[in-house]
């Protein structure tokens, strides 16, 4: 199945787009229907414009019209934290896009809004064993960027985290906001 933004509906205000699904029946005929997509309304016009143009280049969504609304946003989110940290993970400087990951801060389900939820100051763009160990508060990052680690972890995570040699993250203010959040949820204050 191909679902894309249809071209001739243009993200109006108010955040509303038509998305056009294509579906192949059974007797191999295809059928479009317009499903008009309500968008929430804190994202900013950027936001919408950059939806809208992410929705349209994308195929092969799932049927289920939740997971198409979830993963355009991120894919706006990843490409918004490609560009902020650029195009590398600050930590390690690994530059290869298959091994990073867009990862939120203060984790998605838990935003106060969907503009926290694209914030690119409410994300971190990390290699892959960094986001892992983020993700599940076996690390933080204090406010001065430095690596912060649960005793817990075992010598072999040590060795291929290297807390002690990765580069200190460059925060914002907004970045030790969100990173305050995250060091309480997880017990590193």
């Amino acid at each position: 199945m191909d679902i894309t933004a249809a071209a001739e509906h243009p993200v109006e205000e108010g955040g509303r787009i038509d998305i056009l699904v294509e579906l192949e029946l059974e007797d191999g005929s295809m059928a479009g229907v317009v499903i008009e997509a309500k968008l929430c309304a804190d994202l900013s016009p950027t936001q919408l414009k950059n939806y809208h143009v992410h929705a349209r280049g994308r195929d092969g969504w799932h049927e289920d019209r939740w997971a198409l609304l979830i993963v355009a946003p991120q894919g706006y989110f990843r490409r918004a934290l490609l560009d902020y940290w650029g195009g590398g993970c600050p930590l390690t400087g690994i530059s290869d896009e298959p091994l990073l990951r867009a990862s939120h801060i203060v984790p998605w389900a838990e935003c106060r809004s969907d503009e926290e939820r694209l914030d690119v100051f409410n994300g971190l763009l990390l290699a892959a064993h960094w986001d892992a160990a983020f993700d599940r508060g076996l690390v933080s990052f204090d406010d001065e960027g430095h690596a912060l680690v649960k005793p817990m972890l075992s010598e072999a995570a040590l060795a291929l985290l290297e807390p002690e040699r990765v580069r200190p993250l460059p925060l914002d203010d907004a970045h030790r906001r969100q990173l305050a959040w995250h060091r309480e949820r997880f017990g590193f204050n």
